[in-house]
């Protein structure tokens, strides 16, 4: 992980700690967003196939990795709306 892109998660759970009044350090954030991918991992899937032959690019081609990590948070994010929406 990049410095600037640490020094946003732990910016993050700072803020994030002000908005509950407890403590969330980055591996709480972590382990909550995994909990979180767990739980709506079918349909994560399912959008993962619906986007299928999304290709990880090298790890020097640093716009290439930010648009394949933009890709993929669409793919998380859809599947979690997906899940949160048939389950009010």
């Amino acid at each position: 992980m990049h410095p600037d892109e640490k020094r946003r998660v732990e910016s993050l759970c700072v803020a994030i700690s002000e908005s509950l009044r407890a403590t969330v350090r980055p591996s709480n954030l972590l382990r909550a967003l995994l909990i979180l991918v767990r739980e709506t991992e079918p349909a994560v899937h399912s959008e993962a196939r619906r986007v299928h032959g999304l290709e990880r690019p090298s790890n020097n081609d640093r716009q290439g990795i930010e648009d394949f990590e933009r890709a993929l948070a669409v793919v998380l994010r859809d599947g979690i709306l997906t899940t949160v929406s048939r389950n009010p």
